[in-house]
């Protein structure tokens, strides 16, 4: 049985806004063009503690002559959705090594 009705096309344009909104604040921070390229769902735990869950959006980047891929989530900071966008390195190379990345660059501050 296929899911259909009101509620699904909100939840769509929900996830695509979001989409849209990480996808600006990709292009914002490394200077090129973003093409979305997937969706992964994150968790990720430090000794059994919840540190971060969400989904990282993986982007192709065009017009850079750098930086060939992106992964770009949202996060909250008290009440405020922020956008982290983190440039694919050899090291940098999956959603899953964004946000640790990003997590660890949070700890320094």
């Amino acid at each position: 049985m296929l899911w259909t009705g009101p509620g699904r096309v909100q939840m769509i344009e929900e996830v695509t806004d979001r989409i849209l909104n990480i996808k600006c604040a990709v292009e914002k921070s490394v200077g090129g063009i973003a093409r979305h390229v997937t969706s992964t769902p994150v968790i990720e735990l430090f000794e059994d503690s919840l540190l971060w869950e969400g989904v990282v959006e993986t982007f192709d980047i065009g017009c850079n002559p750098t930086i060939k891929r992106c992964y770009g989530f949202a996060y909250r900071v008290d009440d405020n959705l922020e956008y982290a966008a983190i440039a694919e390195t050899n090291e940098v190379n999956s959603p899953k090594m964004a946000v640790k990345t990003f997590i660890a660059s949070r700890i320094q501050q």
